[in-house]
Order: C-alpha cells, then structure tokens, then sequence
C-alpha cells in the first residue's frame, strides 16, 4: 500500500463534499482505471520482450529507446493511479475498521486491490440478501437437471440445456436427452434419451446467452473466481476449509464431470462463503438489518457462521453440508432492473 499521506482537502471539496453515490462510484471508477492502465502497460511491455531464438528482425536502438520510454510513463501512470485508489479506499469506514485490522487473520489473502473491487462493486444499502451480491456478481446457479449417474446437464431435443426455474414437475412428459460431450464420457446413457428417474434435480452456473444482456459482472466474477480465490487457497487463508469441505462432498457423493469440474465448483463455494461473512458484518457496520441465508430463512436450517477460524469442527462441518443444499437453490430473489442497470 502506498506510504503517502492523504492530502487535505481542497477549498473546493469543502464547499462542494461528495455525495455517498459519487463517493461509490469515484471509488469504482478508480478501480477500475487503475486495472485499465495496468492492462495496458503489461502488454506494452510485452512488446518489448525478447523475441524467440532465430528472429530475422530486431528493433532499433533508438526505436527500443523510444518504447522504453513510453513503457516508463505507463508505470508511472499506474503508480500514480495506485496512489489515488489507496487515498480513496483509506476514506472508506468498513475497509479501514473491519477489513483492515483483519487481513492477517480472517481475511487473509484480501488485499487492497480486491477489497477495493468488492466495497466498489456492491452497494450495500441496496443488497439487502447476500443472493443478491451472489447474483450481481454471477456466483447464483441456473436450476437445471443432470444425469445421476455422471453428472452432465441435460438437454432438450434442440440441443438447450434444460432450465427449471425450480418447478422441476412442469418437466413430466418431456423429453429429455443425455449430452454426449465432454469427449470420453464413459456413462452407458451419454448421447441417449434418459428418463427421469435417471436424473438429478442440481444447478449450473450462470453464462453468457447470446442475444441477452449479462445479468451478472464478468469483470467481478472474474476478479473474484480468477483472482481472488486462488490467492486465499495459497495464502492458507481460514476460507480454504469451505474449499477442502465442498470438494470433499462432491467426491463423496459421486458429483462433477472431472477433478477440474469440482475444483471450479468448490472456489466459487469459497468465494460465496467469503462474500456471506461480509455481507452480514458491512451491513451490520452500517446499521441495517441483517437477512439469514437462503437455507436458513426459506429452509429452517441453521447456517449462522462463528468467526473464522483456522479449525474445523464438527459443527462446522453440519454448517457446510447444510449450506451446498444452499448452492443448488440460493436465488431466492431474482436480480431487479435496477440491478442489472448497474452493470452499464
């Protein structure tokens, strides 16, 4: 983090303080110019790396000199940037008195950048369940059908996967079909109809549909899922039991189309769970009134979390099993188009 001193502010902010939505969105406009700029000086610098043994043409000094130049003024540009969004993110209360003081413990592993990507992408006065920050942030699964024995979606006969907006029944008489694909499925109904006795009531994750609009953030999905979860596995931040725990599950009950399948599957898990404890200690810092989880208000189960803790006990491992019934059935609140507003 940048060791520069806030500076104080101007005659014109005093006369003129931001509102908390200009605060917000100069906070994710930030953000998001820092990645920006970082994006392009790694590949400026790319173009100066060295070319593979045997290339006929080289750059000329002075060109190479030029480049260099440029690529100077990228990093400094990027630095600069850097400084901005770690005033700004200094400016934010929850960051600074939660996150903060935590990030050797609890949050291990969520640094400045990331934790200024989740305070910026939310707006916590607005999500007032944690399946609306899953679903913003494309982490809700689709409710869709699988074969029980092999795990793989199911389609109709114009090859769509099979979509059930959780009224499963309003599939009787249907028919139903076995995807062949991934290459190698050794499942005896792989490429076949299937009946319905064969399947297995699940979900799937949200992707793009071509001609619709996302109803989710790809960037924050990918920064979340690409980003963020394989530093906390590193890291050995406390979040790495739900990863061990869910992935375990789904050996366990014979769940996934590959080792790679599950592995994804237990991230966003991870990720999810992440994403509840903030939820439920932003919106408590804030003074607003804090919604049980999908499976414990819509369920009966109880799903409250202790604060993390790098042991696993077995009341934790209730918590986790009654939670992946959660990830099969969360989006008890479809987002709104205000919501999907904020996307663009």
């Amino acid at each position: 983090m940048s060791s520069k001193k806030k500076a104080p502010p101007t005659e014109a902010e005093l006369a003129n303080p931001r509102t908390q939505e200009q605060f917000r969105l100069a906070l994710r406009r930030k953000t998001r110019m820092f990645y920006d700029i970082q994006s392009l000086r790694l590949s400026a610098q790319g173009r100066l790396t060295k070319k593979a043994p045997g290339a006929t043409i080289e750059l000329h000094p002075v060109d190479l000199q030029q480049l260099q130049s440029r690529l100077k003024d990228l990093e400094v540009a990027e630095n600069n940037s850097l400084s901005d969004l770690d005033a700004h993110l200094q400016e934010v209360p929850f960051y600074k008195k939660v996150i903060l003081p935590r990030r050797k413990e609890q949050f291990r592993g969520l640094g400045p950048r990331m934790a200024s990507i989740i305070v910026s992408s939310f707006d916590i006065h607005r999500e007032e369940t944690v399946s609306q920050m899953w679903a913003f942030a494309g982490l809700s699964v689709v409710p869709t059908l699988r074969c029980k024995h092999c795990s793989a979606i199911l389609q109709t006969a114009d090859k769509k996967a099979i979509e059930t907006n959780y009224d499963y029944e309003s599939l009787t008489g249907m028919a139903l079909f076995h995807h062949p694909k991934p290459a190698g499925n050794t499942c005896n109904l792989a490429g076949t109809s299937i009946s319905r006795s064969e399947t297995l009531n699940s979900g799937r994750q949200q992707r793009p549909v071509a001609g619709q609009k996302l109803n989710y953030n790809a960037w924050l999905r990918t920064k979340l899922c690409g980003v963020l979860a394989p530093v906390l596995l590193k890291v050995g931040s406390p979040y790495r039991k739900f990863y061990d725990n869910r992935k375990q599950y789904n050996i366990g009950r014979n769940w996934g189309q590959s080792d790679a399948h599950r592995h994804q599957d237990a991230q966003r898990y991870m990720i999810k769970m992440l994403l509840l404890d903030i939820y439920k200690e932003w919106r408590a810092f804030e003074g607003l009134p804090v919604r049980p989880p999908y499976s414990e208000e819509r369920l009966g189960h109880k799903t409250s979390i202790k604060p993390i803790s790098t042991e696993s006990t077995p009341e934790d491992d209730e918590i986790n099993a009654v939670l992946a019934d959660e990830i099969l059935g969360e989006l008890d609140e479809p987002m709104l188009d205000e919501d999907i507003s904020r996307l663009y």
